[in-house]
């Protein structure tokens, strides 16, 4: 049985508000509202990238019916993800669905595809365009959302337009949607902040302005991470030497280990978070040099998974160049 509607938590479904240190990024907002031209947007990119912000404010000024849901751990329940997956549709269209939340709460829900294939029915009836966000996607693990998820987007007409943010590349048929024209993608490369965007970021944090050189080793140094600027600014506060500090900042940074506790480390499981603690010795690292250190005979498989789940360290700190071609081990300084 699914979570009672009376017990929903209201806050899942609702369009979250824009931090206080937003930057308008209007470019990003017209790349998101031109890719809803597909059923399917796969918003990707690690975390601290600002994935739920461009969201949101491509969305705020939308003419279309925005849905929305935040995903979490709980909602790997399949009673639960079609609860708030109904739930949310049915804040932007009332007549949407209320058989199949009468059905989920029931004691003996009918089987899940019967109630997809009405959910599906429910939607196509609307005729106008209408949005409904995902966010938080990489907390599903449940091979049977996933499917759920697969039979909504390949069954749905157009006008339904569904926006997946996740930190991680989900197991749907990406490939499949890539070759039908179903889908559109934005990714890290796309939400990294340019060196204009940096700068006022910093301004309107600190409210001091950088110098060109300033931003041109930050961006170096952070990729145009979103995240890693936003600590960096933070640490600015407290300094008198701007230019110095810059010129030495890294991934030993305060904030930024905070983060990567919070973020990153604390969503890994013991036996990777053991891994990268063995392994955060190392300048570079491949499968052999990690087994030679570790004792295990696993390493490249573990290095394959976190790098692919976009949750390393490496993909912040820039602390360890990572060899995903399994070669002869060796160590080279890449800072």
């Amino acid at each position: 049985m699914s979570v009672m509607k009376s017990e929903l938590l209201v806050t899942k479904t609702r369009l979250p508000q824009l931090p206080l240190d937003w930057i308008a990024r209007p470019y990003l907002s017209s790349k998101l509202i031109e890719a809803l031209r597909h059923k399917v947007v796969l918003v990707l990119a690690p975390a601290g990238y600002g994935k739920t912000t461009m969201v949101i404010e491509a969305l705020r000024d939308t003419k279309q019916p925005v849905g929305w849901v935040s995903l979490d751990f709980a909602d790997n329940i399949p009673g639960n993800f079609l609860t708030y997956f109904v739930t949310a549709l049915q804040s932007v269209v009332p007549e949407i669905g209320q058989p199949i939340l009468n059905a989920l709460q029931s004691p003996q829900p009918p089987p899940t595809n019967l109630l997809l294939t009405a959910l599906v029915n429910s939607i196509s009836a609307r005729k106008e365009d209408f949005v409904l966000v995902l966010d938080d996607y990489h907390t599903i693990e449940s091979q049977a959302v996933h499917d759920a998820v697969t039979f909504i987007v390949e069954h749905l007409p157009q006008q339904f337009h569904l926006i997946i943010a996740s930190r991680i590349d989900p197991p749907l048929p990406l490939a499949r949607w890539r070759v039908n024209g179903v889908i559109a993608e934005i990714r890290a490369d796309d939400l990294s902040f340019t060196n204009e965007e940096a700068e006022a970021f910093f301004k309107k944090i600190t409210g001091a302005a950088l110098s060109e050189k300033d931003i041109a080793t930050l961006q170096n140094r952070t990729e145009g991470w979103v995240a890693g600027l936003k600590m960096t600014a933070l640490s600015l506060r407290v300094k008198k030497e701007i230019s110095a500090y810059i010129s030495v900042f890294s991934g030993s940074n305060r904030y930024v280990l905070d983060y990567l506790a919070e973020e990153v480390l604390n969503h890994q499981s013991a036996n990777t978070r053991q891994f990268l603690l063995e392994t955060s010795i190392l300048e570079r690292v491949c499968g052999p040099l990690c087994d030679a250190v570790t004792e295990r005979r696993d390493s490249q498989s573990m290095l394959v998974q976190v790098d692919t789940h976009g949750q390393s360290p490496w993909h912040f700190t820039g602390q360890a160049s990572l060899d995903l071609n399994p070669g002869p081990p060796a160590i080279s300084h890449t800072h």
